[in-house]
């Protein structure tokens, strides 16, 4: 887990987020064994959102390393994913801590 302590004065509180985000998701694909079937993840940070389409430039190495990780595990398990963009003031998960 160097990702989240590692140089955080250096890249900042941003990078610590959407790096806990990105190893959300890959987390979660991981634990829910869904070998050879399609993901559905929702997202309202456009970061993350790019960086999990790969339409991000590697501004920050640690978040691709994690982006890389992910694409991995897709081609390791033949497993595709849909990514879908949800404004965070129609996301219900955003109502609940708030």
């Amino acid at each position: 887990m160097e990702i989240l302590t590692d140089n955080v004065k250096d890249t900042g509180y941003l990078m610590l987020i959407n790096a806990k985000e990105l190893l959300t998701i890959l987390y979660s694909l991981k634990l829910r064994r869904a070998d050879g079937c399609s993901s559905l993840v929702n997202l309202d940070n456009t970061t993350i959102l790019s960086y999990i389409k790969k339409l991000e430039e590697t501004t920050f190495p640690k978040l691709s390393g994690i982006s890389e990780r992910i694409w991995s595990h897709f081609l390791k398990t033949n497993t595709s994913c849909d990514v879908t963009y949800v404004p965070s003031d129609i996301n219900p998960a955003d109502s609940l801590p708030r």
